[in-house]
């Protein structure tokens, strides 16, 4: 899978002359809604190749910083899942002050100058351009003007409400992990691949200012924790200041921090932040 950065686009570096299958979103979550659409590139892969535009980080960290939970998935994962549905060009932008104030039309203006756009596929609900000046129909109208076949998808609901990354986010942010596990269409896994990890007396503890993913205020967590040297059982305990990692049976955790890749959240466990020890105290902060 080949990543270009935006700016490649811009600045007219980035050209494809064999045709692309071209979708648009954040695609947060990569939950069963993106995967429709990336179904339809799929079913025009024979004639264009299958890519996407999407964004390193959600608008929203830009838009709503003081209030946005964070992401569902960090950059790294959603650029596997991506390659994993076989998507074969990845633009990806970062949503600046000059992105921000483009207007749809001159995005789509761009994309169609980089690259050969045979077919697009578009989200019932993708907006673009300054103060989401361009809808859904506005991007078919456009592409179609310029003889760009087009598909807006249906949506994906669960329980009679959309299937949404704000939908998994906030499950995710109750503890609720078995409700996002049923919008995801898979577990809810928290990447540490490239966080820094603290280790006191063989405690892991990760600071929550170090992780862009969307966790759960506080609560107590059954999780599987995948290391280089295989995956393990825990319970993952966390509070406002971050999380903090001990054995299924309550034993501290010995493996090195390196070594710790991932986190797959299963349920809540029963044990209350009132009922534990005081993680400040045994942080040396209390």
């Amino acid at each position: 899978m080949r990543v270009a950065d935006w700016r490649s686009v811009e600045e007219g570096r980035l050209k494809m002359p064999d045709e692309v299958a071209l979708t648009f979103g954040v695609f947060d979550g990569i939950h069963p809604g993106h995967r429709a659409l990336f179904d339809l590139l799929d079913e025009n892969r024979n004639m264009a190749a299958p890519a996407v535009f999407t964004f390193r980080r959600n608008p929203q960290t830009v838009l709503r910083p003081h209030t946005y939970a964070g992401d569902v998935l960090s950059i790294r994962q959603k650029l596997e899942r991506l390659e994993a549905y076989g998507i074969e060009l990845v633009v990806l932008a970062d949503f600046d002050d000059a992105f921000r104030a483009m207007p749809g039309e001159s995005f789509l203006a761009h994309l169609m100058d980089a690259l050969n756009i045979g077919y697009a596929a578009v989200g019932p609900d993708f907006h673009c351009g300054r103060n989401m000046d361009t809808d859904a129909r506005g991007v078919a109208r456009y592409l179609s003007a310029h003889k760009v076949r087009v598909d807006i998808a249906g949506g994906v609901y669960h329980n009679g409400s959309p299937v949404s990354s704000t939908r998994i986010r906030q499950a995710v942010a109750n503890g609720d992990f078995e409700t996002a596990r049923a919008l995801l269409g898979g577990s809810f896994v928290l990447d540490l691949r490239d966080v820094t990890i603290e280790t006191s007396h063989h405690e892991v503890w990760v600071p929550r200012s170090l992780v862009g993913q969307v966790i759960p205020s506080s609560g107590a967590f059954h999780s599987t924790v995948f290391t280089t040297d295989g995956p393990f059982e825990a319970v993952v305990h966390i509070d406002p200041e971050g999380l903090r990692l001990t054995g299924s049976d309550g034993s501290r955790i010995t493996v090195p921090a390196a070594g710790i890749l991932q986190i797959e959240f299963t349920t809540r466990t029963g044990i209350g932040i009132e009922g534990e020890r005081d993680v400040a105290y045994q942080r040396g902060k209390g």
